[in-house]
């Protein structure tokens, strides 16, 4: 009889320790990706808090084009972009330059000073022509937009400078804008030609300074013979 009971213990012993092995597991909620919140910095100085989906950002490198998720990013700082209406607008006013018509060649160097720091990219590439006219006229636009422009302008990066949690890259994003959602407007499709940076909530970095008004500028010096 005591034989019988001790077994009885033993079983129900055993049976309470391989009883949590026996039960299921209990399921496990789904990790939630805690959505990116950055300040979205306007090339006027306004900002504009939003929230960025959970995707990735490709950006072109001299590595070759790479994956960014938007979650990784802390900061971003955004290089030129010139919108396509402007620069085929430019293009033409470089061309311009060599014109044989003095007019044409005084209109085209108003117009690329009035282009600002969207003409400097151009001009450069304007002062290796093998016409000395075209190079002289470039390097007096240059001169004028160095006395009207902002240091900051003037020196505009071409490149995008994307600071993540684990290093810095330098290059372009490929897209032109993307969506966000904001507390007051809802979604909205951010244009990055409209801005100058994005940094991410919490970071403590200081947003970078907007681009001040551009000054008026001078009457253009009138070069070569009419």
């Amino acid at each position: 009889m005591r034989t019988v009971k001790v077994i009885a213990a033993m079983s129900i012993a055993l049976a309470v320790v391989l009883a949590p092995l026996a039960a299921p597991p209990e399921a496990k909620s789904p990790t939630t990706v805690p959505e990116a919140r950055f300040e979205c910095v306007f090339r006027d100085g306004s900002l504009v808090m939003a929230t960025a989906p959970d995707a990735s950002l490709a950006v072109k490198t001299r590595y070759g084009t790479l994956s960014v998720p938007v979650r990784s990013i802390v900061s971003i700082k955004l290089g030129l972009r010139t919108p396509d209406d402007l620069r085929a607008k430019l293009d033409k006013a470089i061309d311009r330059l060599a014109s044989p018509e003095y007019r044409d060649r005084e209109a085209a160097a108003k117009e690329l000073v009035q282009g600002a720091e969207h003409a400097i990219p151009l001009l450069e590439e304007a002062l290796r022509s093998e016409v000395p006219e075209v190079v002289e006229r470039a390097q007096e636009v240059m001169r004028q937009l160095k006395q009207t422009l902002a240091p900051e302008q003037f020196e505009a990066p071409r490149d995008d400078t994307i600071e993540t949690e684990e290093q810095v890259l330098r290059g372009r994003i490929e897209a032109n804008g993307f969506g966000v959602t904001t507390k007051h407007f809802g979604k909205i499709e951010l244009k990055l030609g409209d801005l100058i940076a994005f940094r991410r909530e919490g970071t403590g970095k200081e947003p970078p300074k907007p681009f001040p008004p551009t000054q008026p500028m001078p009457t253009f010096i009138k070069l070569g013979p009419k």
